[in-house]
């Protein structure tokens, strides 16, 4: 006899479950769970009597707990209300949406500057999960930076941002309370297997997503010395320092025409910068 499996989800804000009659209310739950970054909760509601808009439980900040998929194989979320999202339509029900993140919410408050001296990036990374009061899950990064800036960006931006500027495929994420800033384990096993219409329940979608850009590729430049006239030329490989990825240096010399037969240089060395 084939096994039933059976469908079930559980929402907590602030610690107290749904009731049944708020359950019925639930239109949907999506739950985004990312390899790098913050894990996403959406839930949206039906709200023909206002119970929601007025609940006093409803607000930014709130924690919420999420538990749902097949009895005994499920996913599970921990996060905060970080938006709440209200449709009042010219005809129908009112609908309200409740945007969660997960725990990395904590680092997402506040905007800082701040500059290192002579430090690891691991070692910083280690500091800001501790400081938040997370148990830091770091890989060394090997390499001591000279300065390390954090510019007017949430901890949380600032790690991701760092961790996809490592010569090694970094990821940083926040799973419960631990804060992981470690190598991506692009050769490992997969964690899990994706089937298609397969087994109990009827399948409505499947889009899965195939990230080709997770593994850097050896990458051929030249480039021409103003000076000499001459062509330089090299290869960047995956065991390479790429401390400026994805857009190419402007490194040629521009001249401008100012009269009198006079050329005035305006070579420049930018990245991302307008004309």
């Amino acid at each position: 006899m084939s096994e039933i499996k059976e469908q079930y989800y559980e929402i907590y804000i602030r610690g107290i479950q749904f009731d049944d009659s708020k359950y019925q209310l639930v239109e949907e739950v999506t739950f985004e769970d990312n390899a790098t970054g913050s894990d996403l909760l959406h839930i949206a509601l039906k709200d023909p009597d206002y119970r929601f808009i007025e609940d006093d439980l409803i607000v930014e900040e709130s924690p919420v707990n999420f538990a749902g998929g097949w009895r005994g194989d499920t996913v599970s979320f921990e996060g905060f209300i970080s938006v709440i999202d209200i449709d009042y339509p010219l005809h129908g029900v009112p609908t309200i949406t409740l945007h969660c993140m997960d725990n990395s919410h904590i680092m997402n408050r506040k905007k800082k500057k701040r500059t290192w001296k002579n430090v690891k990036m691991s070692t910083v990374a280690e500091s800001i999960f501790k400081e938040h009061g997370f148990i830091p899950i770091v890989d060394d990064t090997d390499k001591i930076e000279e300065t390390i800036s954090q510019s007017n960006t949430t901890d949380i931006s600032f790690l991701i941002s760092k961790a996809k500027d490592q010569s090694s495929e970094f990821i940083c994420y926040v799973e419960g309370n631990k804060g992981y800033f470690v190598k991506r384990k692009i050769l490992d096993n997969p964690q899990d297997t994706l089937e298609y219409f397969s087994g109990n329940g009827k399948l409505l979608s499947f889009r899965p997503r195939i990230n080709k850009e997770s593994k850097q590729e050896s990458v051929d430049r030249s480039n021409i010395d103003t000076q000499s006239g001459t062509i330089v030329k090299d290869t960047t490989t995956n065991k390479d320092d790429r401390e400026l990825q994805g857009t190419p240096t402007d490194t040629s010399e521009k001249r401008k025409y100012v009269g009198n037969n006079t050329w005035v240089s305006m070579s420049k060395i930018s990245r991302n910068l307008p004309e």
